[in-house]
C-alpha cells in the first residue's frame, strides 16, 4: 500500500468495489472471465468488514474521506490473500479512530498468518510491530524486539547511527562523487555526446567535415531544427506539447515566400499574428483544461488550411532582405553558427537568467504555488507560448531562406522531429526542466544523421528509422547515467 494514496493508491475513476477487487481478480474469475455477482459479493464482504463509511460499495472512491480511502487500500491488500503486505506510512493524514482501526487490521493480519512490513514516520507507531530494524546507509545496523522495543530505544538507536560509521576520508569521497554526479546530471550531456559521436563518424568517412567550410556545408539546414526544438521547449514550459508546430512552421514559410517578396509589412504582420495566436492557444488550453496535444493537433489542421489558402502548390521566392540576413557574416562566422548561437543565447537568458523565465518555469512545475507566490499563471503561460510562436516563425522564415520557396508539405516531419530534439536535449514534459543548450546540440545531432547515412552509402530512406534508433539508444544511456549518478 503506497504512501502516496492519491497518486499511487486509489483508482480515482473507479468505484469502491473495483478498487478492492483489483488485486483479487483470480478469486472472482474463471477462465479469464470475471463473475459480476461473485465480484459484488466479494467486495461487499470487505466493505462491511472494514466498516467503510459510504452509501454502498458501488460508490465512487473519490467520494470517501482520506481515512476511508485508506481502509479501502488495506482491504485490497488483505483480500488479495498475499502472504506479505507492505504498508508505507498507512496512518499518514487519517484521524485517530481510523488509526486504531488500521492497527487492529494489522494485528488481525498477523493472527491469520500474514506478514506485515510497515514503514512509518511516527516513532510510536513502530511499537505496534514485533520487530523493528534500524537502518543506516542502506544496511540494517540493529534489531529491536521484545522488551527492548519501545519508543525511547527506537529514537536513541536511530540517533546513535546518525553520525556514526563515517570512515576517514569520506568527505573527500563525497566531494568526488558530488562532482561526478553534477557532470552526469548535466541535461545537455546526452545531446552533446550524441553529436560528438555522430560528427566523429562523419569525419572518419569524410575528413573534410572537420574544416570550417565542410562544417558549414554539412549543417546549412540546421537552423530550422534549432528554432523548432526551442519552440517545442517553450510550449513544454507552459505545460504542453505542440503537435501543430509543423504546419505552423509551414505557414510561416509559405506566407513569407508568397507574400513577403511583394508586401513586406503584410508578411511581417502575419508573422506577428502567428506569435499572438500561439499566446492565445496557451491561454485557451489553460482556461479550458483541454490537453495541449488535442488543441495543438486541431490547430495543425487550421494552420494547414491557411497554407492551402495562401498557396496550395509550391511557389514563391525568398525576399531579398531575408537573403541578405541569411548570408550575414560576423567575425568570419556564417549564419550556420551565428543564428543557432544567438537563438541559444536568447533562450538561455529567458529560461535560466531572466526573472520572468524563472516564473514561467514555476508554472510548469506547480501553477497553483506560482499563483500563491504572487504571479499570474495565465500571463506566464501566454508568454511562454508566445515565445514558442516566435521561434516557430523563425523556423519558418529560415526554411524560406534555405529552400528559396514556399511549400506546406515541408512541415510534415517537424512535429516528431522537434519532439525528438526536445527529448534528446534533456528536457522534460514539465516546464520546470528545460535545457536550451541541450536542444541546440540535439538539433545538430539530428541533422548529422542524414549526412552520416549518405557518406556511409546507406539509403537515406532509412533516415527516420536510424533517427528513432539513435533517440531510443540515447534515452537508454541517459537512464543508465541517471542510475550511476544516484549511486554516486
Amino acid at each position: 500500500m503506497s504512501g502516496n494514496r492519491a497518486a499511487e493508491g486509489v483508482f480515482p475513476l473507479w468505484s469502491i468495489s473495483q478498487n478492492i477487487n483489483i488485486s483479487s481478480l483470480d478469486q472472482i474469475s474463471r477462465n479469464g472471465y470475471v463473475n459480476p455477482g461473485k465480484a459484488g459479493v466479494f467486495a461487499q464482504k470487505w466493505f462491511e468488514k472494514f466498516e467503510i463509511k459510504a452509501p454502498s460499495a458501488g460508490s465512487d472512491i473519490t467520494s470517501l474521506s482520506g481515512g476511508n480511502q485508506q481502509k479501502v487500500l488495506i482491504a485490497r491488500g488483505l483480500a488479495s490473500n498475499a502472504d506479505v503486505i507492505l504498508l508505507n506510512d498507512p496512518t499518514c493524514g487519517v484521524d485517530i479512530s481510523t488509526k486504531q482501526d488500521i492497527y487492529e487490521f494489522m494485528q488481525e493480519s498477523k493472527k491469520i498468518g500474514k506478514s506485515v512490513i510497515l514503514f512509518s514516520t511516527e516513532d510510536m507507531e513502530m511499537c505496534q510491530c514485533d520487530r523493528v530494524y534500524i537502518m543506516h546507509e542502506g544496511t540494517i545496523v540493529e534489531e529491536l524486539s521484545g522488551r527492548d522495543l519501545n519508543e525511547k530505544n527506537i529514537v536513541e538507536t536511530a540517533f546513535k547511527w546518525k553520525s556514526g560509521g563515517e570512515e576517514k576520508g569520506s568527505e573527500d569521497i563525497r566531494e568526488k562523487n558530488g562532482v561526478m554526479a553534477k557532470i552526469l546530471d548535466t541535461r545537455a550531456l546526452i545531446a552533446v555526446s550524441t553529436f560528438i559521436v555522430l560528427y566523429a563518424l562523419i569525419a572518419s568517412l569524410k575528413p573534410v567535415a572537420l574544416t570550417y567550410k565542410g562544417f558549414n556545408l554539412l549543417f546549412a539546414a540546421v537552423i530550422p531544427f534549432v528554432m523548432a526544438g526551442l519552440g517545442q521547449m517553450f510550449v513544454s514550459i507552459g505545460g504542453g506539447i505542440d503537435m501543430g508546430i509543423g504546419m505552423a512552421i509551414a505557414f510561416a514559410n509559405v506566407e513569407m515566400a508568397v507574400i513577403g517578396p511583394s508586401d513586406i509589412p503584410s508578411s511581417l504582420l502575419i508573422c506577428t499574428g502567428i506569435i499572438l495566436v500561439y499566446g492565445l492557444i496557451g491561454l485557451f488550453i489553460y482556461r479550458t483544461r483541454i490537453p495541449a496535444v488535442i488543441v495543438t493537433l486541431g490547430m495543425s489542421f487550421i494552420w494547414k488550411g491557411l497554407c492551402l489558402i495562401v498557396s496550395p502548390t509550391p511557389r514563391g521566392k525568398c525576399p531579398d532582405w531575408l537573403k541578405a540576413v541569411y548570408k550575414i557574416r560576423l567575425f568570419g562566422l556564417t549564419g550556420t553558427i551565428i543564428f543557432p548561437v544567438l537563438a541559444l543565447a536568447i533562450a538561455f537568458w529567458i529560461v535560466k537568467i531572466s526573472k520572468y523565465g524563472i516564473i514561467m518555469n514555476g508554472v510548469g512545475n506547480n501553477s497553483t504555488m506560482t499563483e500563491r507566490s504572487g504571479w499570474s499563471t495565465p500571463l506566464a503561460i501566454f508568454c511562454s507560448y508566445a515565445i514558442a510562436g516566435a521561434f516557430v516563425v523563425l523556423a519558418g522564415i529560415s526554411l524560406t531562406a534555405i529552400t528559396g520557396s514556399g511549400d506546406y508539405t515541408i512541415g510534415n516531419n517537424y512535429p516528431l522531429m522537434s519532439i525528438a530534439i526536445f527529448v534528446l536535449g534533456g528536457c522534460d514534459f514539465i516546464g520546470a526542466f528545460s535545457s536550451p543548450t541541450g536542444v541546440v546540440m540535439a538539433a545538430f545531432a539530428m541533422t548529422s544523421i542524414t549526412t552520416l547515412l549518405t557518406f556511409a552509402r546507406i539509403n537515406t530512406n532509412y533516415t527516420m528509422m536510424f533517427t528513432g534508433f539513435v533517440l531510443i539508444l540515447s534515452m537508454v544511456i541517459k537512464r543508465f547515467l541517471n542510475y550511476v549518478r544516484r549511486r554516486a
